[in-house]
């Protein structure tokens, strides 16, 4: 690959790589619908990202609704540091959570990345950089 991803692309768009890198190869139905859903907007909670994981046949895709699973989790730690800070409470425990959930997210994304079989690694990342 010709990109380092992890300087490139924010968090989402990590992910987004990897969930589009794993549906080259992944074969079970109920992944695909998840992933599917992930990537138009609809699916981005981190239950519907557990259950694809555990669903997913090969280790690109379980590693990359992992990672989807991690991303969410933040996502929710992001909100609720926020609403701390809007009531004027300590959010500096959420805010040391959310890193660490962003840093096990990309680290998924580098273990779907890894044992994924991607044909054209630029032009995922080209889409991931666009659409995410």
């Amino acid at each position: 690959m010709t990109t380092d991803l992890g300087t490139k692309l924010s968090v989402t768009q990590a992910v987004a790589y990897a969930v589009m890198a794993a549906q080259e190869t992944e074969a079970d139905p109920t992944w695909k619908d998840w992933a599917k859903g992930w990537l138009s907007g609809n699916e981005r909670g981190s239950e519907p990202a557990a259950k694809a994981s555990t669903s997913a046949r090969s280790t690109s895709a379980r590693h990359a609704a992992l990672a989807a699973r991690l991303l969410a989790e933040a996502a929710d730690l992001q909100t609720d540091s926020a609403l701390l800070a809007a009531e004027g409470r300590n959010a500096r425990w959420q805010l040391d959570t959310l890193g660490q959930r962003e840093t096990d997210c990309l680290a998924a994304v580098a273990e779907a990345i890894r044992h994924a079989e991607i044909g054209d690694p630029d032009s995922i990342l080209a889409k991931a950089e666009a659409e995410f």
